[in-house]
Order: structure tokens, then C-alpha cells, then sequence
């Protein structure tokens, strides 16, 4: 196609767009109707002149829009690999970028982002970003050109250069318009600070780009033609056998031909063409899916199942994909039944000839002495060329069916479903999106897609992409819609995880912010002293909830060294209680327990026996959640391993293989090691960080801990013992927590000090802290006061003094 007509074309469409045409075509072709409609009812051959006049500019319209289509519709030439290679690079621009080139009158960057601005590609990065052409224009036209290799050139075939590189260097075989946008951007210094000031970065226009290219898809026009292609010949099924006894135990897998139904295919193109040649083999041509629940098997077996049916997929094409339902099959009344029934079902497929089997969680049907185990019924249909078998199942089941099953797992060419990475991911989002917002008529913005993919990265962690960000992305819609709104905001996808979780997870408000910056002050209503311990764990929280500790790490992770009785647990219980909201969500350990090598198969899961690990299990049924290790130093070297790989990367396997996250998770260790150390260093007079670090080294020497395992922790914070003033406080803690709750029985209460410095001097040289006081507070004070309330010592209203 000459370039030059193309430009003209776009000339043309820029003075009479095309969609002004479209509509002067249909009111011409409407009052064309009415006229013929009445010269015919009324017999009227002045009516019919006049429909024959108004019929003329009704098919120039019809031509002229036509011509139009002809070269909107018209796909540029692909770029050739080197782009130093390009002979004509007008004839790689399609006619949205002739639109924009034939309407400017120079070439600077900013002048073509302008216009840009006024083609569909610009109206759709504007309304998707939320912006509008005030709040970018004026700041573009005041700026000052700058001049550059390409713009110095203030030619059109520099800028579309220029593009066709940075398209080859992403990728892409063609040029589009979103490479164009991307090019300009870098070269406009106004519109790159405008972009960094927003936070807007190239990939997210890449993103913006790939999603303006899905909407033309969805919004084109799929004609009787396009049917008429996409259908199976007549008689396609007459060629092969029925299959009554298959029908009854299986069913056709959904191929998404409906835009209710459209799947999301574009992030598993690489597994599907992969499947597609795995069947395709000329003998054992049988494939097993292998991966988690979610990460998109399924889907990928439906694309299959697309492009057969649509004639796609070669000589497979129009075989029928159906899954086997072998739980109906099992329901027969005896084992006996049930092999004779499914030998039944799957003899009948293979004489069929056109027929591809789906077997979803396979591995619960391949194991030995097993009741469900059909192995042997399944190795004649796996060998034979007449029929084809796609097993699914999850990488534990596939690894324990490989090692239970060995003959059996050969005849399957095993394909691995890994989570999509980030940029499939948001090509699967803006997909899912534009049939979101047909099906609950709204509008989603891009930052609630990239806000939406944050957040499920970062919090919805049981569940692998692109699921959970699916069915993000569908509850922030409902919860939208039942506002009565028509805009998808990241806020409301903030607002709609906060309500899941319970936590807060967007900007810092300002009640937040007060409780984090005197958050020492929270913890001390309920910890007395400490003052060191108290800073170091305050700061790192602080860090963590202002964004700047690490994201691939727990939210914190310490250690706390002392005595028993001195607070390391109450510290526990206050700090789950300020960041998670209640002292409940604290998961505790005693890893005495774990002293034994085996003893991390409790924690972890153990393969042989099946039961899942305590650990595992607490922390993915409680992710946002304070881990509580007490008595860290006790348990066995493997263990302590173990917690190697979670303090640095926020997770581990279990025994099965699957992933546990700690990024949501507090992690603190407490330990009395070196409690002895502690005094006497205080009592020498030694200062807080001289004290800590020599502790430290003394773990070190001793061997309790590996200096590995030590720095892994976010802080080690050292609890001193309590002083006499120190234990007066406490007590006056406890004993003002009794007293309300004497209050609450219709008594009064008072306390005296007498009472409390009695109970510090009873402490006071005890090893076990506010262990040993809480203990004396209950035998000499509770235990004798609940007696005689019992005994009826104490009438309603009077004063109960202590």
C-alpha cells in the first residue's frame, strides 16, 4: 500500500471522522426506509424520487465510510529484526499513527504528544489514568523545546524510527502506537517529570498500551463471517461413533465463546501451544498439567479446547475435549462395578476416535492399594493412538504420583503452570477489565488495576496469581457497585482488602500516624520500663508501616533477650495487639518441644504420614499475625535452619511443596540466655548497646546461637531485670485491672501502697520477675477476695480495700 495515500486518507478522516459519517450514514439510510416505505404504501412516485435523491448521499456515505474502514482496518508492514534495516518506515505505520503525523505542523515531542491527546489512543491514557488534557497541555505548550538527536531532525520519519527501536528493544514484531507514546515520553523532558512527579513509569505505559490494543479487539465487530469461520463443517461428528455411556460420565469442556464466558488466554499462549503439540505426537501424545490450584490450568485446557473448535489447532482440530467425571463413575456400588463401568466409558472413547479426555486432580487416581486406583484401566487408553489424555494436578501430587507410579507418569509429557509474571499479569487484568466493566457497567481506571495487583502481591498471599487478583478485581466491582458508583478507584480496592483483612493497608491517616509516632507511649500502658527495647522495636515498626523495610521480608522480626518474667511476652501481646488490633492474633511456640531433628516435620508437615504442619497450617489460616518463639535457643539446630530462609525471605516450603508466606507476619524469638550475663553487666554499670553487643558475643562463644541465625533478625533487643520501683508499677497494673473488674460487680475499690511495696519485697529477688508476682497477687489477693465475695463478705456498693 502506498504510504502517501495512506496520509491522505488520514488527512480526510481527520476533517470527516469516521464515526460522524457512520452517523450521518444511518440517519440517511433510516429516512431512505421511511421515504421508500411510504412512496410504496401511498403508491407515490414523488416520494419515490425523492427516496431515490436522499439514496445518493446514503451511499456516498456508505463508500466514503467504507474507504474509511478499508484503512483503519489496514496492518502495517512487520518490522524487520534490526532496526538500522528499515528502508520505508512509513510503510510500518498503521493509520492512527498517519492521523497524528498528517496533523501537526512540526515534530517536537510535545507538539505530537498534544495531538496525540486528541486520537483515541490519548482519550483512552487520559480517562484511564484519570486525568484530563488541563491538567498535562498547558505545562507541554509553555515548556521549551529541547533539541535531540531525533527532534533536531524535526521529521516524522525520525520519531517513527525512533519508535520502530524502541518496539524491537520490548519485543514486538510491529509497530504500534503505544511504542510512539513511549518514544515521545522519553524525549520530552516536561512530560518525563510530569510522568516521575505521578509515578507513572514506561512499563505502565506499556501496560496502557497493551490494554488500549485489547478494547479495539473487544470493541471490533464480529460479523456472520467471522461465525461462519469459526464454526465446525456440517456433519463433523456424523464421521465418528456416538458415545452415549461417555455423555452420561463426562462433560464438553466450555470453550468461552461468549462474552460472558470469554477466557482470559492471552497469559498462557506459551502452555497452550505447548499442549497442543504434546497431543499432537503419533503415539503416547498424552500431557499432565502440572500447578498450584489457581494458576490457571483450567484456562489453559479451555484454550485448547478454543482453538480446536475453531479449527485452529491442526489435525486436532474439532476432536471433542470433554472431562471425565470419575467421581459419578465411583459412585457405583461396588469396586467391581466401577472398573467395569469406567472400562466401559473409556472403551467407547477410543472407538470414537475424536475424542481428548480431561482428568482434573489425576493423582488422586494413580495410587497403589489405593480404592480409587485406576492405573491399570488407564495404561491401555494412554498407549493407544485413538485417544488422547490431559491429566491435571499440583506439584506435590505429580511428585508423589512420579514416585509411586513411575510406569505410568512416562506415557504423560509433563508441562509446568508457573504463576504468570508481572507484565502477563496485567495483560490477563486488562483483559478480565473490559468484560468487567460491560457486565457490571463501569469504568476501571488503571490505577485500580495496578493497585489491585500490589495488593494481592503483597497481601492476599493463600492463593497464587493471576486468581486471586481476578477475584480482587471482581469484589472491588460488586463492593463499587453496590455504592452505587461508576468508577473503579484504587481507593475503593484499598477500602475493600482493608475490610477483608482488617488492617489498614493505604495511606497513613492521621489517627495512624499520631499512634505510630508515639508508639513507645502505646506499648508503655501496658509495659513498664524498657525504655531501650522499647525504642529499637518501635522504630523498626515505624519503618515497616511508612513503606521503607523490605517487602520480600516479615513486617519484623526480633529477638528478645532477658530474664523470665521482665516483659518479652506482654511486649508480644501489646505490639499484636497495636498492629493487628487484637492480642489474639498471636500464634505461639513453645520450642522446647522441638528439640529433636524429626520435631520440624510437626512444624513443616510430614510426606509419609500426610499431616500438615502446625506451623504451616496457623500461619496460612492467620497470615496477618504475630509468631511468637519462645524459647528459641531450645530448639534443634535444623529448626532454627528452618527459620534461616523465613527471617530472609518472608517464606518457606512445606512438606508438600507448597509455599507458606511470613510477609504479613511479625516474628519474634525470646530467649533467657545470658540472663545471669544481663545482671551482672547492669550491676557493673555497663550501657545499653556495650551491653547488648557483648551479650550477643558470649551467645556466640557459648554456641547457642549461629551468627547467621542472629543477623537475620531485624533487631535484638535486651529486657533488664526489674527493680523494686519497677515491680510497684507492675503491680499497680495488675491490681487496677482487678479493681475494674471488681467495679463491674457493683463494688468499690481501693488500693493501698503499703499493699504494693509488700508485693515488690516479695518479688523482689525472685528470678521469675512478674511471673512470680502475677502468682502471689493470685494465691494472697484473688484467691481469698473470690471466697469471700462467694461467702457474701461484701455488700453491693461498698468498698473493697486492699
Amino acid at each position: 500500500m502506498n504510504s502517501r495515500l495512506l496520509f491522505e486518507a488520514s488527512r480526510f478522516e481527520s476533517k470527516i471522522p469516521l464515526e460522524t459519517v457512520h452517523r450521518i450514514f444511518l440517519a440517511l439510510a433510516l429516512l431512505t426506509f421511511l421515504l421508500f416505505s411510504a412512496s410504496v404504501y401511498k403508491e407515490s412516485r414523488i416520494l419515490f424520487g425523492i427516496t431515490l435523491i436522499v439514496l445518493s448521499p446514503t451511499l456516498v456515505a456508505l463508500l466514503w465510510m467504507r474507504f474509511l474502514r478499508f484503512f483503519w482496518r489496514l496492518k502495517p508492514a512487520p518490522l524487520p529484526p534490526d532496526a538500522s534495516r528499515i528502508t520505508d518506515p512509513f510503510s510500518h505505520v498503521d493509520f492512527e499513527m498517519a492521523k497524528l503525523f498528517a496533523s501537526v505542523p512540526d515534530f517536537f515531542p510535545e507538539t505530537l504528544i498534544i495531538a496525540l491527546f486528541d486520537l483515541p489512543f490519548g482519550v483512552f491514557f487520559l480517562s484511564r489514568l484519570g486525568y484530563k488534557k488541563t491538567d498535562i497541555v498547558p505545562r507541554l505548550t509553555a515548556s521549551v523545546h529541547q533539541p535531540s538527536d531525533i527532534v533536531t531532525l524535526n521529521s516524522a520519519e525520525a520519531v517513527i524510527r525512533a519508535a520502530s527501536s524502541m518496539s524491537l528493544k520490548r519485543g514486538h514484531d510491529t509497530l504500534d502506537m503505544g511504542n510512539v507514546f513511549m518514544t515521545l515520553a522519553l524525549l520530552s523532558p516536561e512530560f518525563k517529570n510530569f510522568l516521575n512527579e505521578e509515578k507513572i513509569e514506561i512499563k505502565d505505559l506499556d501496560h496502557l498500551s497493551h490494554w488500549y490494543s485489547l478494547s479495539r479487539e473487544h470493541a471490533a465487530r464480529k460479523g456472520i463471517t467471522w461465525s461462519l469461520k469459526n464454526s465446525p463443517p456440517i456433519g463433523t461428528d456424523w464421521a465418528y461413533a456416538y458415545t452415549p455411556l461417555l455423555d452420561k460420565y463426562s462433560e464438553a469442556v466450555k470453550t468461552g465463546v461468549s462474552e460472558e464466558e470469554h477466557l482470559h488466554f492471552l497469559g498462557h499462549n506459551k502452555e497452550i501451544l505447548l499442549l497442543i503439540e504434546s497431543l499432537l505426537k503419533k503415539s503416547e501424545s498424552n500431557a499432565i498439567l502440572v500447578g498450584e490450584p489457581g494458576v490457571g490450568k483450567h484456562t489453559i485446557v479451555q484454550g485448547v479446547a478454543r482453538m480446536i473448535g475453531r479449527g485452529q489447532a491442526g489435525p486436532l482440530s474439532f476432536m471433542r475435549v470433554v472431562k471425565l467425571n470419575l467421581e459419578l463413575v465411583f459412585g457405583q456400588k461396588s469396586f467391581g462395578d466401577t472398573t467395569g463401568l469406567l472400562t466401559s466409558v473409556l472403551r467407547e472413547a477410543e472407538y470414537a476416535g475424536n475424542i481428548i479426555l480431561v482428568i482434573d486432580d489425576i493423582h488422586n487416581y494413580l495410587t497403589p492399594l489405593s480404592k480409587t486406583n485406576i492405573s491399570e484401566i488407564l495404561v491401555p487408553i494412554l498407549k493407544s493412538t485413538a485417544t488422547k489424555v490431559i491429566g491435571m494436578t499440583d506439584s506435590y501430587g505429580y511428585q508423589r504420583s512420579a514416585l509411586e507410579n513411575q510406569v505410568i507418569m512416562n506415557l504423560f509429557e509433563k508441562i509446568d503452570v508457573l504463576e504468570p509474571d508481572e507484565k502477563r499479569i496485567f495483560e490477563i487484568l486488562t483483559d478480565v477489565a473490559s468484560h468487567k466493566e460491560r457486565r457490571h457497567n463501569l469504568f476501571i481506571t488503571y490505577p485500580a488495576i495496578h493497585k489491585i495487583f500490589e495488593l494481592s502481591d503483597q497481601y492476599l498471599t493463600t492463593s497464587p496469581f493471576p486468581e486471586k487478583a481476578i477475584n480482587f478485581l471482581e469484589d472491588t466491582c460488586v463492593f463499587v457497585e453496590t455504592l452505587g458508583e461508576k468508577t473503579v478507584t484504587a481507593e475503593y480496592a484499598e477500602k475493600v482488602l482493608e475490610r477483608k483483612i482488617g488492617l489498614p493497608v493505604g495511606n497513613i491517616e492521621k489517627e495512624e500516624k499520631g499512634k505510630l509516632l508515639s508508639l513507645e507511649n502505646e506499648l508503655h500502658k501496658r509495659i513498664i520500663d524498657q525504655e531501650e527495647g522499647i525504642a529499637v522495636l518501635s522504630d523498626a515498626m515505624r519503618r515497616s508501616r511508612s513503606g521503607l523495610g523490605s517487602r520480600e521480608k516479615p513486617i519484623g522480626s526480633f529477638l528478645f533477650l532477658g530474664p523470665t518474667g521482665v516483659g518479652k511476652t506482654e511486649t508480644a501481646k501489646a505490639l499484636s495487639e497495636f498492629y493487628f488490633g487484637d492480642e489474639e492474633r498471636m500464634i505461639r511456640f513453645d520450642m522446647s518441644e522441638y528439640q529433636k531433628r524429626s520435631d520440624v516435620y510437626r512444624l513443616i508437615g510430614n510426606p509419609d504420614s500426610r499431616e500438615p504442619g502446625q506451623m504451616a497450617t496457623k500461619v496460612r489460616e492467620n497470615p496477618f499475625s504475630l509468631l511468637l518463639l519462645d524459647e528459641i535457643e531450645k530448639a534443634h539446630r535444623d529448626i532454627l535452619n528452618l527459620f534461616l530462609r523465613v527471617l530472609d525471605e518472608g517464606k518457606f516450603t512445606d512438606a508438600f511443596g507448597k509455599r507458606v508466606d511470613f510477609r504479613n507476619t511479625i516474628i519474634i524469638g525470646t530467649s533467657n540466655a545470658g540472663a545471669e550475663f544481663i545482671r551482672q553487666s547492669l550491676v557493673s554499670g555497663v550501657p545499653y548497646e556495650e551491653l547488648k553487643k557483648n551479650l550477643v558475643d558470649s551467645l556466640l562463644r557459648d554456641g547457642l546461637f549461629k551468627p547467621e541465625f542472629i543477623n537475620r533478625f531485624d533487631a535484638v533487643v535486651i529486657f533488664k531485670p526489674l527493680s523494686k520501683t519497677e515491680l510497684v508499677m507492675i503491680a499497680r497494673l495488675m491490681l487496677t485491672s482487678l479493681g475494674k473488674r471488681i467495679e463491674k460487680q457493683g463494688f468499690r475499690f481501693e488500693l493501698s501502697e503499703e499493699t504494693l511495696d509488700g508485693l515488690a519485697e516479695a518479688t523482689e529477688k525472685s528470678v521469675f520477675g512478674a511471673r512470680e508476682l502475677r502468682r502471689i497477687i493470685q494465691d494472697t489477693i484473688e484467691s481469698p477476695l473470690a471466697k469471700d465475695l462467694l461467702e457474701g463478705r461484701y455488700e453491693k456498693g461498698e468498698t473493697i480495700r486492699i
